[in-house]
């Protein structure tokens, strides 16, 4: 069997399973109220201009929403991507932190909840060769929500985060993944 021919087959599955979860409409799990998150970051770098020749990073990914209804929430997210190295030297190494506010759409619920999610905010670039800097940043990501329990569920997240300004040289392509908890 062909690579392409198993990749269509697994993906043929995945979307079955998918539409069949969605399909059945669990208002457990798709119903409004303020959740938590947190969990780790693997960015990839995108840098441009003086930050070229960087390796990627491990961050944090912590954030707090609340689910207005079973279609869409508001979501207030921080991410730390730390110790990119330059120029594969231990002494040169830029972070970036991102605040944002991001809107989040759930197309599908049930156990497995996909979402698209679009936002703005803050970022602050520390980049040890004196390149410090903060500015208007903004955010896309997509996502699926996987409940293993009422209140309990697993995220994965890709993102590609866009800084403008005098930090638009530090975006990077965020996967996150972790843990969130909905009250109520």
């Amino acid at each position: 069997m062909s690579w392409t021919r198993l990749a269509a087959t697994v993906s043929a599955a995945i979307l079955v399973g998918w539409a069949a979860t969605a399909s059945a409409a669990d208002e457990e799990h798709g119903r409004s109220g303020p959740y938590v998150g947190i969990g780790a970051t693997y960015a990839f770098e995108q840098f441009s201009g003086s930050a070229k020749d960087v390796d990627d990073s491990w961050g944090y990914h912590a954030a707090g929403g609340f689910r207005f209804n079973e279609y869409f929430a508001l979501e207030l997210t921080g991410e730390g991507y730390v110790d990119f190295k330059i120029n594969d030297q231990d002494a040169d190494q830029a972070d970036v932190f991102a605040a944002m506010v991001s809107g989040k759409v759930y197309p599908f619920h049930g156990i497995v909840q996909p979402y698209a999610a679009v936002g703005a905010g803050w970022a602050w670039v520390d980049d040890d060769r004196g390149l410090s800097t903060n500015d208007f940043a903004v955010r896309f990501a997509g996502g699926i929500d996987f409940y293993v329990a009422r209140n309990w569920g697993l995220f994965v997240e890709a993102g590609y985060f866009l800084p403008v300004g005098g930090a638009e040289d530090y975006a990077a392509v965020p996967i996150s993944f972790g843990v969130l908890y909905r009250f109520f």
